[in-house]
């Protein structure tokens, strides 16, 4: 499942309470993979960005998806000049209003090189947190699902400085193993369980269970009702939330008893709303 996001503006009070389980989810996957535009193959970079920002002053923020479209056809068809698109951002040719849009339109270019770009960009001093943590959210659902990918989101995870960029990571890692397959989705499998079970403080776990329930994967159903009994309010909240994501036939159960037991407004509303979740995805699979 995923929801709409404001990759625009984060803002919150706390970093450790910021809520980014809705960082991964930019569009539709409907919206992903248009088919490149043979006419645009040869435009300079320069028209190129004319006409992406000729979008925002004709559309304002109604612009970010066309505008998005544009330029990750332009991109497929002139894959060479991704790398450009990242030095113009540095030099900030590219206004404030558009960088959503932009790190959109190089995940759905889906290009080697525009992977190039995401794996520089998520590392990069010159650009913002929030900008790095763009780049990390658009590498995880960026074409086909690469260990090397997978090894710089776990790298972010693990031991960027920024908070934002570290926790948006691992949500990419979770995203990512609910879209790699063979030995890559097991090697994701595993490390999203470890990663859970090696968590020592509230704000691991609920990182953690928030990563696993983007995997949307039933395996991980008996250990998120393991969560369901921990101590900490928020994270049987986010246990039931991620349950949420799971098959209704595999994970209803599991929330209406929980549903019955719980005692806490924070955690009866969570889990009301994993079971809203599941009602949905319910009704449209039938």
């Amino acid at each position: 499942e995923r929801r709409e996001v404001t990759t625009a503006n984060i803002a919150f009070a706390s970093l450790e309470d910021a809520d980014f389980r809705d960082a991964l989810d930019l569009v539709n996957e409907t919206t992903r993979e248009e088919p490149a535009d043979p006419s645009l193959a040869g435009m300079e970079c320069a028209v190129a960005m004319a006409n992406f920002h000729s979008l925002f002053d004709e559309r304002g923020k109604d612009a970010v998806l066309p505008a998005a479209r544009f330029l990750a056809r332009w991109l497929r068809a002139n894959p060479e000049l991704a790398g450009q698109l990242l030095d113009e951002l540095r030099q900030g040719k590219f206004s404030q209003t558009t960088h959503a849009a932009l790190f959109l339109a190089i995940e759905m270019a889906g290009t080697e090189q525009t992977r190039d770009v995401l794996l520089v960009a998520m590392e990069d001093a010159e650009l913002s947190e929030l900008n790095r943590a763009r780049a990390a959210s658009a590498l995880a659902d960026h074409g086909e699902p690469t260990e090397v990918a997978m090894n710089a989101l776990l790298e972010r995870a693990r031991e960027d400085r920024s908070s934002m960029v570290s926790t948006v990571s691992r949500l990419g890692l979770g995203t990512m193993a609910g879209r790699a397959e063979g030995e890559l989705g097991e090697e994701l499998h595993a490390l999203l369980g470890a990663e859970l079970d090696a968590a020592e403080s509230r704000a691991d776990a609920v990182a953690a269970i928030d990563a696993i329930g983007n995997a949307a994967d039933d395996r991980f159903v008996p250990k998120l009702t393991e969560q369901l009994a921990a101590s900490e309010p928020s994270v049987r909240a986010h246990a039931a939330e991620a349950l949420g994501r799971m098959s209704p036939e595999v994970a209803r159960d599991t929330l209406v008893g929980h549903l019955e037991a719980e005692q806490d407004p924070q955690v009866v509303s969570s889990t009301l709303d994993g079971l809203a979740a599941l009602d949905r995805r319910s009704s449209q699979l039938t």
